[in-house]
C-alpha cells in the first residue's frame, strides 16, 4: 500500500538540543522569551517548551514545539523555520551543549 503525502507543507516543527543541567533555568527562560516573540508576531502559532525527564547526566534535552493553525497561509509557513532559528537560536546559543536539530512534520492523510 502506498500512502500519498499531504499536499500541504509542514504544520508542526520540533527543535531539540542539549544544555547543561546548571544552565537549564537560563536556557528555558531564553527559549520561552523567543517563543513568546514568535507567537506575538504570528498569533496563529502555538509554541511549547519541554524537557526530557530528569536523568543523572550532566545535560538535559530540551524540545521546542511549534504548531500552526489550519488556516495559516502556506507562504507564511514556509518562512517559519528561518524565523524560529533567527529568533530562538541566538537566545539560547550561550547555553547549548551541541547543535540544535529542527525537524518538520505534516499531519497524516
Amino acid at each position: 500500500m502506498v500512502i500519498e503525502p499531504p499536499a500541504r507543507g509542514p504544520r508542526c516543527w520540533f527543535v531539540y538540543y542539549r544544555v547543561r543541567n546548571g544552565d537549564l533555568s537560563m536556557a528555558v527562560a531564553a527559549a520561552r522569551s523567543g517563543q513568546q516573540a514568535l507567537c506575538a508576531t504570528w498569533p496563529w502559532l502555538q509554541a511549547t517548551l519541554m524537557q526530557r525527564p530528569a536523568s543523572s547526566g550532566v545535560e538535559v534535552t530540551l524540545l521546542e514545539t511549534y504548531s500552526a493553525a489550519p488556516d495559516a497561509a502556506e507562504e507564511v509557513l514556509a518562512r517559519l523555520p528561518a524565523a524560529i532559528e533567527a529568533t530562538v537560536a541566538p537566545a539560547v546559543q550561550t547555553w547549548l551543549s551541541g547543535p540544535r536539530q529542527l525537524e518538520a512534520f505534516t499531519p497524516c492523510a
